[in-house]
């Protein structure tokens, strides 16, 4: 039977990338330039639930996602045979390592790979379209000149491992919303 774990985030926010129009629009970074999505179409209360898999959004006063610089996420152990993430990349298309651990050893190492935000088609064909938005912020304001994406992307461990750490490379271009574990797929 599947079974999906939506990770709570919230303690490692570190980057802002929603924003409200003419309120908090200046406060974006996504982007070197100041881009950020429109608040007001993301499912931050009721979460987001994308080809099955339910996401849970995470916003505090320091942000609402994780800009990668190496971080070490722990919680608590689960079993995992994917691992589903809504991000982006910014300022081109990235991929970087993720690595797997449970009770300190490592069990699985993967690649996440994650498209840059104002494409139109994905850059890597794991990427899927999670949310694609009518305007993108930047710190003049609101400009339909893009139609940002939040993409949705899998990362098949190749069998069912229990974690309870994720490990993160550094790479600042990269960021992510919202991660989900997912069990019993191949059921």
């Amino acid at each position: 039977m599947r079974q999906c774990t939506p990770l709570d985030i919230t303690p490692y926010i570190n980057n802002r990338g929603i924003t409200q129009a003419n309120i908090d629009h200046h406060l974006g970074f996504i982007s070197v330039g100041g881009c950020s999505f429109p608040l007001e179409e993301v499912p931050i209360e009721t979460g987001l639930i994308c080809e099955e898999i339910p996401f849970l959004f995470s916003r505090t006063d320091e942000g609402d996602n994780i800009e990668l610089e190496g971080q070490t996420l722990s919680f608590a152990q689960v079993l995992a045979g994917q691992v589903h993430i809504l991000g982006v990349s910014t300022n081109g298309n990235f991929f970087d390592r993720v690595q797997f651990f449970r009770e300190g050893k490592l069990v699985r190492v993967s690649r996440l790979a994650l498209t840059n935000f104002i494409e139109r088609e994905p850059f890597f064909p794991q990427n899927r379209v999670a949310l694609q938005f009518t305007h993108v912020n930047t710190r003049v304001g609101p400009k339909d000149t893009f139609k940002p994406i939040l993409w949705h992307t899998s990362l098949d461990l190749e069998g069912e491992f229990s974690i309870d750490t994720i490990c993160f490379e550094d790479n600042p271009s990269m960021h992510i919303f919202a991660i989900t574990i997912e069990s019993g797929g191949n059921d």
